[in-house]
């Protein structure tokens, strides 16, 4: 899929990904699974409520049988995507955001976030800064990636770290008012 991407990408073409980088077939490992569980065990119960109305006491990934009988291309390769992509471009921009915990803890639960309360805001923002602490941390590295690419290699052979476009070879440095 990569290959066919950077062929069919012209030459002053951005290529930008964002996805799920993690376990393939979200077959999420024990450490993950034991976080994500004493995160929903700090949950108060209102927020851990299923759609049925069961209160959640503990996550697991999906069975795998049932993922492959039901979404067979369901990340299936998920863990190769970064390789994919920074074998096949030049990065700009590469961005973890996590969904490392997030992702397995609110599956199925994610519903009763959506009041706007300063509670589940706050709720929310904690649980956010905690995941994004233990990734900076390297304790967990981010299962989703964000990432702008293009299709030549940079003038100084590397990605940029501040956010912004660098230089390319007989490209304008100017893309944003290009674009």
């Amino acid at each position: 899929c990569m290959d066919s991407l950077k062929m069919a990408l012209v030459q002053e073409g951005l290529l930008i990904v964002r996805d799920y980088a993690g376990p393939n077939y979200y077959q999420f490992d024990e450490t993950q699974m034991r976080l994500v569980n004493g995160f929903l065990g700090l949950l108060p119960e209102q927020y851990r409520r299923e759609v049925a109305g069961k209160i959640r006491i503990n996550q697991e990934p999906p069975p795998l049988d049932w993922l492959l009988a039901n979404d067979p291309a369901s990340a299936c390769k998920a863990e190769d995507l970064r390789q994919a992509v920074t074998e096949r471009f030049s990065l700009y921009e590469n961005i973890e955001p996590g969904g490392t915990l997030l992702m397995p803890l609110l599956a199925g639960i994610s519903h009763n976030f959506l009041d706007d309360s300063e509670e589940c805001r706050r709720l929310l923002s904690a649980l956010w800064d905690v995941e994004k602490t233990l990734i900076e941390a390297g304790m967990v590295k981010s299962d989703h990636f964000l990432a702008i690419a293009h299709n030549t290699r940079h003038k100084s052979g590397g990605a940029g770290s501040s956010g912004g476009f660098i230089e390319l070879e007989g490209v304008p440095t100017d893309l944003e008012k290009k674009n």
